[in-house]
């Protein structure tokens, strides 16, 4: 009898540890998450910034503002995200492949940058 004396004092420190444990891992996965759930806003408010450039640029070839080569074009959305696009042709960029025009835009936001290219055809 004497040897189960302070026993159940063990046990249940035993099963707080690990309770307090698994709050520290649950708490350190859940800040991990909130921190991607944040990123991917970034990275979803620098696409718009990058689409914004080649809307830009697009409109700019139709109604004749913007003759490739051109650019870099920068500017800044209202919510704070930016871009910064360029417009190339086969003579002015080996790398571009189409025979009319290549768009290339950037959009950042805080730490997230986002890219898109275009080819017309």
């Amino acid at each position: 009898m004497n040897s189960e004396k302070g026993s159940a004092l063990y046990f249940s420190l035993v099963i707080l540890s690990l309770l307090l444990i698994m709050a520290f891992g649950l708490g350190t996965v859940m800040t991990i998450q909130i921190q991607n759930i944040k990123r991917s806003g970034d990275s979803v408010a620098a696409l718009c910034g990058a689409d914004t450039g080649v809307e830009m640029a697009l409109y700019g070839l139709f109604f004749g503002t913007y003759n490739p080569p051109t650019g870099p074009i920068a500017g800044v959305l209202d919510n704070g995200a930016s871009f910064e696009f360029s417009i190339t042709n086969r003579a002015s960029d080996p790398s571009c492949s189409s025979d009319y025009y290549c768009i290339k835009s950037i959009g950042s936001f805080r730490e997230a940058k986002r890219g898109i290219e275009v080819k017309g055809q």
